[in-house]
């Protein structure tokens, strides 16, 4: 499937992954509190009014810009 659709799953299924990586003691590096909210943004489309949406964008554009000038200097 999509990767909207795992989304939708591991949001809907939180909790009880949240027990199981608890119990082995994961709880906090793979499933804080922080990750949840940006995957229930995601998911809800609310993600364009986030700053974390916008930083991830720009960081994106910034290393697309360096290889474009970077492949220019090289020809």
């Amino acid at each position: 499937k999509t990767k909207k659709d795992f989304a939708v799953f591991i949001l809907r299924h939180w909790e009880g992954i949240h027990i199981f990586a608890r119990a082995y003691g994961h709880h906090e590096t793979c499933f804080s509190e922080n990750r949840r909210r940006r995957l229930r943004d995601s998911v809800s489309a609310g993600k364009y009014c986030r700053l974390w949406w916008w930083r991830m964008k720009a960081r994106k554009i910034g290393i697309g810009l360096k290889k474009m000038t970077k492949a220019r200097i090289e020809k």
